[in-house]
C-alpha cells in the first residue's frame, strides 16, 4: 500500500491518498479511507487486455462485426469506381451464370 498526497491548484489544497490493490483512495489526515476515486495505470492496462480478448472472441464467433478501417473503406471506394460499381450493384448489362448478357436495369 502507497501513500501520496496530490497538491491542487492553489498553494493550500492537499489532497490524501492511498494506493491498494489497483484502486487509489481519497484518505483523511489520519489515514481512513474516504472515497475511491479511480483506478491505477496497470489496473487499466489489465482491463483493457480483458476487453481485447472478449472482444476477440465475439468477432471469432461471428456475433459482433468489426468496423472497416480507414483503409478498407479507401480500398472499397477506389474499387467500386474502378470496376464501375455501386452499393446495388453493376452498371450497366453484364454475363449472368450461363454466359448470356442481362441488364441490372428494368
Amino acid at each position: 500500500m502507497d501513500q501520496f498526497a496530490i497538491a491542487g491548484y492553489s498553494g493550500g489544497n492537499c489532497m490524501m491518498c492511498v494506493i491498494d490493490n489497483g484502486d487509489i483512495f481519497q484518505t483523511d489526515y489520519f489515514g481512513n479511507r474516504q472515497q475511491l476515486i479511480g483506478k491505477t495505470a496497470a489496473a487499466y492496462a489489465e482491463l483493457e487486455g480483458t476487453t481485447q480478448q472478449y472482444y476477440d472472441k465475439l468477432v471469432e464467433l461471428g456475433v459482433i462485426t468489426p468496423q472497416k478501417t480507414q483503409e478498407q473503406l479507401m480500398r472499397d471506394a477506389v474499387g467500386y469506381e474502378r470496376h464501375g460499381r455501386c452499393h446495388q450493384g453493376p452498371i450497366g448489362p453484364s454475363k449472368g451464370a450461363e454466359g448470356e448478357w442481362i441488364s441490372s436495369r428494368s
